[in-house]
């Protein structure tokens, strides 16, 4: 029970950890394309 639970738990904060780095990537990427496209648009 414990061997399991401790491997439940180990496997629940990575899949949070990927999960939060894959959200904080996008929002950044977001964030990152933002003046590049208002760029784009002064420029055109």
């Amino acid at each position: 029970m414990d061997l399991s639970t401790s491997r439940n738990g180990i496997r629940g904060a990575k899949y949070v950890s990927v999960y939060s780095v894959f959200i904080i990537g996008t929002l950044y990427d977001s964030l990152a394309m933002l003046p590049l496209r208002q760029t784009k648009r002064v420029s055109n």
